[in-house]
């Protein structure tokens, strides 16, 4: 219980700084229905986010993944569909994992911008990776993952 609190606490105060944030990494690509799972990458520096998907249902779609740069020793990633509209997927799988972390914690969103519930989703801060249950209901429109990191790392 304690160790939740503290993972909340981190994802708003970390929240409350996203207007801090700098765009430092980007990448659009585009989500077609296939069963297949697809991964995309994006890098700065030492960091390297990846997000797995699969997914079936609605038509071509463009999406981007973005590394924010909060503080010296915190990023953060947000992967959703680059022109803000509704997503039609149905989602059989995801994840966003980060390498290079310390620690990270993340927040899924369905299509219409509201939080996963917590059953929906599996957090694996030790393992810096946010990816769906088996009673993920099939709908992300947005997912977050914020890594802290060593100060030692450079950024």
């Amino acid at each position: 219980m304690a160790m939740n609190c503290l993972i909340y606490l981190f994802i708003f105060i970390s929240s409350a700084f996203c207007s801090d944030e700098k765009l430092v990494a980007s990448r659009r690509f585009n989500i077609r229905p296939d069963p297949a799972p697809k991964s995309i990458t994006v890098d700065w520096g030492n960091i390297q986010y990846t997000f797995t998907y699969q997914a079936m249902g609605g038509t071509n779609e463009d999406w981007e993944i973005g590394i924010f740069h909060a503080s010296e020793n915190q990023v953060s990633c947000m992967v959703n569909r680059a022109d803000g509209m509704t997503t039609y997927f149905i989602f059989q799988s995801f994840s966003l994992e980060v390498k290079g972390a310390t620690y990270a914690v993340g927040q899924p969103y369905d299509s219409k911008n509201k939080d996963l519930s917590p059953a929906e989703f599996d957090e694996l801060p030790k393992k810096n990776m946010v990816k769906n249950s088996k009673n993920f209901k099939n709908s992300i429109g947005k997912v977050i993952l914020w890594a802290k990191f060593d100060v030692k790392e450079e950024l």
